[in-house]
């Protein structure tokens, strides 16, 4: 692998202008996406104060992403850019929705559960579906820049969303984030519309077709899952991140939490304390390729592991927002090498006819805990003093590197 300069990615886009409009269209979407999850958050404590009831509304949202196990089956079958289309269109109902029921005072934590289910159900076609099809959008030997330059747009999206939604949400109320999420959404839609797509590879002439439609299901279930299961990184990447899943999820779901009950910080100060852990996504990502020329994918891995969860302990030990910045920035850049990592063994790995399985499937086990860590972090957090909980979710994270250990690099991309 060698990093995606800004010159090539330029000469990329020059050469195939439809993935700099898919680009920049899910650029939008996930700045509208990044300020609605600062605004929803905010919204739950400032409705009831109470770390349950952000567990509970966090949980339900990661519960919808689970049918991910199942949705690449028919991502793979269905057209990608409708699926995607149409799964745009329901979040951006629900987010006008929000914004209703929030400007009007209607506004309740069990409307916030259904409509976050919704939205959440919409996404789980729509994230296998974005990923399969930069096969149609660029040729095999361009999919490296291509997955750069989408990990650019949704990163610099990830810096642009909490800073820009704490302003607004602190000088216009969690409600306008709600509206910009929906607009977002309408831009997505149309962007998709623009983007010029090949055919999608058909099926081996000499592949059966089953007509019992729950055969046909399972045997294309079961087939997206060869990829996974026959490759030993892939195979052991599953139970490592149900663990750090479980754990991990305790800074995802409580950093409002900390920024606005433990330091007494404001909306502004949240959107700061997210931001930083965005640009430190940013440097990691725009690291992990200079890292894999000098150190096998299996030890990227381990030392990643071991220092996500050394900064999860330290952000435990000093409850003072700038100090927190810091140490969230270079969570942050953890985060941004092993997800640039993982997305390129994938890549590198996974045929593309059952891409959107393949994905869907890790995608899914590998989140698989973290609705009952939502959960039950909100209730432990109730109990406990949180940099408690996020001293001991560190030190569980740090831990699951040992499952790595004696992992050889067969089926795995090389570094050079």
């Amino acid at each position: 692998m060698t990093p995606q300069s800004d010159s090539s990615l330029a000469h990329l886009v020059r050469r195939k202008p439809s993935i700099g409009i898919l680009a920049a269209g899910q650029w939008v979407s996930s700045v509208g996406n990044g300020m609605n999850a600062i605004a929803l958050s905010w919204v739950v404590l400032t409705l009831t104060n109470s770390r349950v009831d952000l567990g509970l509304v966090q949980g339900v949202g990661m519960l919808a992403g689970m049918f991910t196990l199942f949705s690449g089956v028919y991502v793979d079958r269905w057209n990608k850019r409708r699926t995607m289309m149409v799964a745009d269109a329901i979040r951006m109902i629900v987010a006008v929705a929000l914004f209703a029921l929030a400007v009007s005072g209607h506004l309740t934590v069990p409307l916030l559960v259904i409509l976050v289910a919704v939205a959440g159900l919409a996404g789980v076609c729509f994230s296998p579906a974005l990923f399969a099809i930069l096969p149609q959008v660029v040729d095999r030997g361009d999919l490296h820049a291509a997955n750069s330059l989408q990990a650019s747009s949704r990163e610099s999206a990830d810096l642009v969303a909490p800073a820009l939604g704490g302003v607004l949400m602190g000088a216009l109320g969690p409600a306008s984030l709600f509206l910009i999420n929906a607009l977002s959404f309408a831009v997505s839609v149309f962007s998709l519309g623009m983007v010029r797509l090949r055919p999608a590879p058909a099926p081996p002439p000499d592949r059966e077709v089953d007509t019992n439609p729950w055969k046909a299901f399972w045997h294309e279930f079961i087939q997206g899952q060869r990829p996974l299961w026959g490759d030993p990184f892939l195979r052991r990447l599953v139970p490592m991140g149900m663990v750090t899943g479980l754990a991990s999820v305790s800074i995802t779901v409580m950093d409002v939490a900390w920024v606005k009950q433990v330091l007494h910080g404001t909306a502004l100060d949240y959107g700061m304390f997210v931001f930083a852990g965005a640009i430190g996504a940013v440097v990691g990502s725009a690291m992990s390729a200079r890292v894999l020329e000098r150190m096998a994918v299996v030890r990227v891995a381990i030392w990643c592991l071991v220092l996500w969860g050394a900064f999860m302990a330290a952000l435990s030990l000093v409850p003072v927002l700038w100090p927190d910045l810091v140490i969230m920035a270079g969570w942050g850049v953890i985060n941004g090498v092993l997800s640039a990592t993982l997305t390129a063994v994938i890549l590198d790995t996974v045929p593309e006819e059952v891409l959107g399985r393949a994905v869907g499937t890790l995608s899914a086990l590998t989140n698989i805990t973290s609705p009952v860590g939502a959960v039950v972090v909100g209730v432990v957090a109730s109990l406990v003093p949180l940099h408690l909980v996020f001293l001991a979710a560190g030190l569980v994270v740090a831990a699951t590197a040992v499952g790595f250990r004696g992992l050889r690099a067969q089926g795995v991309p090389s570094a050079e």
